[in-house]
């Protein structure tokens, strides 16, 4: 047989792409601490993995689970994607069930904190963000599938109603608390939510969706005496700098993984500056903001999680919640990827385009099962000219590109087989 110089590449699609998760490589040393969404103990008052408590002030969590006792609360749920099992939390605030005749606790504000101070004995607590600080979260706004979200209390006591189907995320509230949020000994905070264009006046008249944090300047909001000031339905009070408000575009209801770095640059425009990094890029955004004085946990250094304002209602999904000291930017990501599938139904081996070619082509098909597969190229002889694929494949849609440089002018045949059975052989012409 002849040396040719043959190149393929092979790129693989899963049709219907509807989840995927692209994980970011843990930073050099590891993550200082790391939550995991799958991590509840039994004793539901010690909350989360036992590092959480949620004793931060009035109408707190009772213990209870979604779909369990007074509306809302939380839940260790699984979905199971593209053949993996995904383990995480769901937090749900249901809005203001003291108006519908519920006493305290109702559950309308599920809030936790890890004290960094205590815990991790951070020799910068007090200055945790100005110094730097690299934090990491994986979360989407949760929709109704079944009944798993339990229904809505809005908070002006009209009538409890089914949870949206479009879900309801959540807006910074109370000076800067939200989603996520990192606090330093000096009182100051930096939050992170997944918002829905309904939960914002700003982003339900530009029809944006995605993260949102603390304002570009005046980040003082609830009723605030300065700057951009918001009521608790998310309406910004003061619309001619709705300008101010920062928000990443997004889905926030398809899971995204964030990489977030921030750093004390006092400006004209903020205290600090945020770069966002997502779903495995490598490309940076770059935010300006003003730090709040959410006061929860008031005099220690924390991370909080949940959703801790007394008239809103939203509910997420949480994978997990990590934190380092120090700006850290993602040098690498992984490849591993969870999806859901439309899964094809049937083999199928594609003409290849173009045909004729010079000198390269591509070659398409589809594995119903999987299974050992190979694909190769013969001569009108019937000689084995080039493997293109020979392996075990999962079940999919495959595409091919082969490069033949090499060889010469004339008709070929490539032939797909799965466990050792001729699935099918097409023709390709080769014209230089």
């Amino acid at each position: 047989m002849r040396n040719y110089k043959i190149v393929v590449f092979i790129n693989v699609f899963l049709i219907s792409l509807a989840f995927a998760q692209v994980k970011y490589q843990p930073p050099e040393g590891g993550w200082t601490y790391q939550y995991d969404g799958e991590d509840e103990i039994p004793d539901a008052f010690a909350a989360l993995d036992g590092l959480w408590d949620h004793e931060n002030g009035s109408d707190a969590w009772d213990g209870t689970a979604i779909g369990e006792g007074n509306p809302g609360g939380i839940k260790v749920m699984k979905d199971t994607v593209g053949g993996y099992e995904t383990t995480f939390l769901r937090i749900q605030d249901t809005g203001n069930p003291t108006k519908y005749a519920i006493a305290d606790p109702s559950n309308r504000k599920v809030f936790f904190g890890y004290n960094i101070s205590t815990n991790d004995q951070i020799a910068n607590d007090v200055t945790l963000m100005d110094d730097g600080i690299t934090i990491s979260f994986r979360a989407r706004v949760a929709v109704p599938k079944g009944d798993d979200i339990d229904d809505w209390y809005p908070d002006a006591g009209t009538g409890i109603v089914p949870w949206p189907e479009t879900g309801d995320g959540y807006l910074l509230h109370n000076n800067g608390k939200g989603n996520f949020l990192v606090h330093q000994g000096n009182g100051e905070t930096i939050s992170f939510c997944l918002a829905t264009t309904t939960d914002h006046l700003y982003l339900e008249t530009t029809m944006q969706e995605g993260l949102i944090m603390n304002r570009a300047v005046g980040n003082t909001i609830n009723g605030g005496a300065s700057g951009n000031t918001v009521d608790w339905d998310g309406q910004i009070i003061d619309e001619t700098n709705a300008e101010t408000v920062n928000l990443l575009p997004l889905d926030p209801r398809e899971w995204h993984e964030f990489w977030i770095t921030i750093a004390g640059v006092p400006s004209e425009n903020g205290t600090h500056l945020v770069n966002i990094y997502k779903d495995g890029e490598l490309q940076t955004t770059e935010f300006e903001v003003t730090a709040g004085d959410g006061t929860d946990y008031s005099g220690v250094a924390y991370l909080a999680l949940g959703a801790g304002g007394t008239g809103q209602s939203g509910c997420y999904d949480i994978d997990f919640f990590a934190y380092k000291p120090g700006i850290i930017e993602p040098t690498s990501s992984s490849a591993v990827e969870h999806k859901t599938t439309n899964l094809p139904n049937e083999y199928l081996l594609s003409q290849n385009y173009p045909n004729p070619f010079n000198p390269a082509t591509k070659i398409d098909f589809t594995l119903e099962k999987s299974g050992f597969v190979s694909l190769k190229i013969f001569d009108v002889l019937g000689r084995e000219v080039a493997t293109l694929v020979e392996g075990k494949k999962s079940a999919a849609h495959y595409s091919v590109d082969f490069y033949a440089e090499n060889l010469r002018s004339g008709i070929y045949f490539y032939e797909l087989r799965v466990d050792n059975k001729s699935i099918s052989t097409k023709k390709m012409i080769l014209m230089k």
